[in-house]
């Protein structure tokens, strides 16, 4: 098992591709059960141009080449971020479990109204579901490398 709540950048670099995935899967599944919401299926493929990832229908989606990197605060990173959005698909699911329902409208309002990145790219780092998404996963990172 990889200890996935302290994976300093040495003991990344010290897996094999199969144990880094496993220890990306296992960040998920803490950070779900933490969360109260069900872990997603996380799948490594290849991404066109500089995508990291995305979440679509329950699982999370990662660019199988930041798995290479010997710096694991991009994959990671990534899947706090996409993880961060499973749990926002299921607060605008589930009525009462995000406490702030406020913050579930806006963010119910926003994934009605996506903008991809292609479409326009500042207004798709601006949107509350982006922003959330990328302060959540920033503030967990340091947690899981730091420990």
């Amino acid at each position: 098992m990889i200890d996935a709540k302290h994976l300093a950048v040495h003991r990344w670099q010290l897996l094999d591709i199969s144990e880094r995935r496993m220890a990306l899967e296992e960040i998920e599944n803490m950070i779900a059960q933490s969360q109260n919401r069900p872990s997603c299926d996380v799948c490594f493929i290849t991404m066109k141009g500089h995508l990291s990832g995305y979440y679509h229908g329950g699982s999370i989606y990662l660019n199988a080449l930041l798995i290479e990197q010997d710096q694991p605060k991009p994959a990671i990173e990534t899947v706090l971020h996409e993880g961060r959005h499973a749990y926002q698909h299921y607060a605008t699911n589930h009525p009462g479990f995000h406490k702030n329902e406020a913050e579930v409208v806006i963010w119910r309002n926003n994934l009605k109204n996506y903008i991809t990145p292609e479409v326009h790219l500042m207004k798709y780092f601006s949107q509350p579901v982006e922003v959330d998404a990328r302060d959540f996963a920033q503030l967990q990172v340091n947690n899981i490398l730091l420990g």
